[in-house]
């Protein structure tokens, strides 16, 4: 009984495929109509437009890495860091007992 409840059952998965199928062209077709409309050709110019004005934003950024206005900051910030580990005092870390040792006593 249980073998014929599966294959009953994947028979009628075709019928899932060609609905979905359907109903993906009927989406399709409705944002078809809707930008070949007023509305959706002025939502298209609108996308276009912004599109343009994040991508002139992106190429303002990449040439004032090229101009090498942040190069500087990077310096100072590698200098700071370096100064930062060179206070660190390293035979005060090796004194300083270990988390390890102190639970294992």
């Amino acid at each position: 009984m249980r073998d014929r409840d599966y294959y009953d059952r994947q028979e009628r998965g075709g019928d899932g495929f060609f609905s979905g199928l359907l109903l993906g062209g009927l989406i399709g077709a409705g944002v078809l109509i809707y930008l070949n409309s007023g509305k959706g050709k002025e939502k298209v110019k609108e996308l276009k437009h912004k599109a343009k004005m994040y991508r002139d934003q992106i190429e303002q950024k990449l040439e004032e890495l090229k101009e090498g206005k942040l190069y500087p900051a990077i310096e100072n910030l590698k200098g700071e860091l370096k100064e930062r580990i060179d206070d660190i005092d390293l035979d005060e870390i090796k004194t300083r007992p270990s988390r390890r040792r102190r639970y294992n006593e």
